[in-house]
């Protein structure tokens, strides 16, 4: 499913607690992408776990011998979230982090932008996919602009063996 066919969704809509872990995640994950975007202007895909209590775990997928494709990446960060969350009954969310291509919200002509992509989940159930748009100038310099969210699909947490 395409961003463009997802609906926006604003985060302080969601429940509190659901809120507030997607926040901490947020907080966590960006700067670790912003970092890389801001030395090497791209990132291989990483993900991260949210415990009870607040702690986040940065979860990076090793690579070997050739480079995989970012979505082969995601695929298995994706399968170490789902054994993470079925071992482990503390885990409250989850997030993939990568660089996209996205369509923002209420701009039907606009061209896709590159953007930071958070696709956040908890173990209730909610799924949410912020985006930070940015570009980068003659300079060199990254600029970001506003941040929107929308609708995301469950990946993790709707895995056999996951905690609901």
């Amino acid at each position: 499913m395409s961003n463009s066919e997802t609906s926006v969704v604003d985060l302080s809509e969601i429940p509190e607690k659901t809120h507030l872990a997607f926040e901490d995640l947020l907080n966590h994950l960006l700067p670790l992408a912003l970092e890389q975007l801001a030395e090497r202007e791209k990132f291989v895909p990483f993900g991260g776990c949210l415990y009870e209590g607040g702690d986040c775990q940065v979860v990076i997928k090793k690579i070997g011998d050739g480079l995989p494709t970012p979505g082969e990446v995601i695929e298995q960060l994706l399968e170490m979230l789902r054994d993470a969350t079925g071992k482990e009954r503390n885990i409250v969310a989850t997030c993939i982090v990568k660089d996209v291509k996205a369509d923002p919200p209420d701009q039907e002509e606009t061209e896709s932008v590159d953007a930071v992509a958070l696709e956040m989940e908890d173990r209730s159930g909610w799924a949410a996919t912020t985006y930070l748009p940015y570009a980068f100038g003659a300079d060199g310099q990254m600029a970001q602009d506003e941040m929107w969210a929308r609708t995301g699909e469950a990946r993790v947490f709707e895995a056999p063996g996951a905690v609901r």
